[in-house]
């Protein structure tokens, strides 16, 4: 508890004073070393992914992973450098934060996010305790994030570099194919209203009821390779998660944040696909479980989005908000980290 303190006061700094450069360097580097050097217990998926790099082929593990290891070449590739040249199990954490944190850095030089500010929102927003659970996709949304930068190149050449990006990224792990066709986004043009009228009718319908996933999650789940996932994992994909009344008064407190940013910052590039990201977050927010990681990209995009906000608008009362509905949100998360409010 008292690291994490001490991050979020380093970060909160750094970013109280964007214009002394050398604190947002202070805490890149402080959230990475933290990341590099976390203890086996510290996360779920710590543990886990060094127990794994002793295994040359985790198809031979007790549940079948061919069905989602297959295209996973980059993840693979490391896990039997590792076992075959008799490597530290340290070396997979390491080579996850790394991917993580230089795409992050990468990413914010591109969106014109200073790093002080990408720091507070990876940190605040949830996603930076939360990779510690999930440390490998989180590697792999870091690059998708990254990839994104590159649809709306005006030279369509380098556009293109949009695909490599997100094929490394799936090579990690395979939940970020579901971001492979986002490149369309490049060719969709939509009038403000088209938007925000789909938009807020994905609320509002939320809201009453009107949009009920779970008997379309339960088809999918039928399929016989989600079954084989669902075993693999030994708990139910389609769980929907119960919040409180306060639960979904700070679930919209947060919506009206990001609908806000939206609106502000409208003629962005970036907007059609952010609205679409928030529409994922606001239809699948609920879900509960392995399946609900597919919508993690997602809910990443939309905080960078507002990154820009906070790094390029001088709106002292939305950062002043912002920063104590998400700090709360940080110290409550603390409490039971593997369900952070990511």
């Amino acid at each position: 508890m008292f690291a994490y303190v001490i991050m979020y006061i380093v970060v909160v700094v750094a970013f109280l004073n964007k214009e002394k450069r050398f604190l947002g360097e202070i805490a890149f580097f402080t959230l990475l070393f933290f990341s590099l050097f976390r203890g086996e217990l510290v996360g779920i998926d710590t543990y886990n992914a060094m127990k794994w790099s002793t295994i040359v082929n985790r198809a031979t593990m007790d549940f079948d992973w061919t069905v989602t290891r297959t295209y996973e070449i980059s993840t693979n590739y490391i896990y039997q450098l590792i076992y075959y040249n008799g490597f530290s199990p340290r070396i997979i954490i390491i080579f996850y934060s790394i991917i993580t944190f230089l795409s992050l850095r990468l990413s914010s030089k591109r969106f014109n996010v200073d790093i002080a500010t990408m720091m507070l929102i990876f940190i605040v927003g949830g996603a930076y305790i939360y990779s510690f659970n999930v440390a490998r996709q989180f590697a792999s949304l870091g690059l998708v994030l990254y990839a994104i930068t590159y649809i709306y190149e005006n030279e369509r050449l380098k556009s293109l570099i949009f695909f490599p990006v997100i094929l490394f990224a799936i090579s990690i792990h395979t939940s970020s194919i579901i971001f492979l066709p986002f490149y369309v986004f490049r060719y969709i043009k939509l009038k403000r209203n088209i938007v925000l009228g789909v938009l807020f009718t994905v609320i509002i319908g939320n809201v009453i009821g009107f949009f009920d996933f779970k008997y379309l999650i339960n088809d999918i789940l039928s399929l016989e390779t989600m079954e084989a996932y669902d075993d693999a994992y030994g708990e139910g994909l389609s769980e929907v998660y119960q919040r409180s009344l306060f639960g979904y008064l700070v679930m919209y407190i947060a919506l009206l944040f990001q609908l806000y940013t939206l609106l502000r910052q409208y003629a962005l590039k970036y907007t059609v696909l952010v609205a679409c990201c928030i529409s994922l977050v606001v239809l699948f927010g609920d879900l509960d479980g392995p399946l609900a990681r597919l919508f993690f990209g997602a809910k990443l995009i939309v905080l960078v989005y507002m990154g820009y906000y906070l790094s390029n608008y001088k709106d002292i009362i939305f950062k002043c908000l912002f920063l104590i509905m998400y700090s709360y949100l940080f110290f409550r998360g603390l409490m039971d980290p593997y369900y952070f409010c990511f």
